[in-house]
């Protein structure tokens, strides 16, 4: 079995499910209408992203890698635009 340590700056991450449930509890459905690219971070190489997040990343900025098996991509933390977590207001 492969492991991956990203080079400075970058996130390792694997494409999320058509549904799936966030580390936060919500539910992002398989609908027809505009869903923007989410992923599961795998490991960073910064403390900015931790293991299990999803994270919104620009669309075409990703390099794919096929790890293991499983097609997972490493994409900058520049195109990283944001982390979905639940907020408790």
């Amino acid at each position: 079995m492969h492991s991956i340590r990203p080079a400075k700056g970058k996130v390792l991450a694997k494409k999320t499910e058509a549904e799936a449930q966030t580390n936060s509890g919500f539910f992002l459905s398989d609908n027809e209408s505009y869903q923007p690219d989410m992923a599961i971070v795998v490991t960073s190489s910064s403390d900015q992203y931790k293991v299990g997040e999803t994270i919104i990343y620009k669309t075409y900025a990703v390099q794919d890698i096929k790890l293991n098996g499983e097609d997972h991509f490493i994409v900058s933390d520049d195109d990283v635009l944001g982390v979905l977590y639940e907020n408790n207001l």
